[in-house]
């Protein structure tokens, strides 16, 4: 689907297995791919905003999955 970047902000980060993984800050707008900037546990860390990591985002629950999210954390 279609949506806009600046949607994303504020919706709730979860990984696949429905554990909640923080709140989206701010989408960074870069040349190749954007990056959600998410906050979690006094922490911040990027996802790239890509169909290989976000396997689907629901605008009505305000929420996004992301695939392998952890890895993200580690870095």
């Amino acid at each position: 689907g279609h949506y806009f970047t600046f949607q994303l902000v504020n919706l709730k980060v979860f990984s696949e297995s429905g554990e909640f993984f923080g709140v989206i800050k701010e989408v960074i707008e870069n040349p190749g791919n954007d990056y959600l900037v998410v906050d979690y546990q006094e922490n911040s860390y990027n996802i790239p905003l890509v169909k290989e990591f976000i396997k689907f985002i629901d605008f009505d629950k305000k929420e996004v999955v992301v695939r392998r999210v952890k890895e993200f954390l580690e870095l």
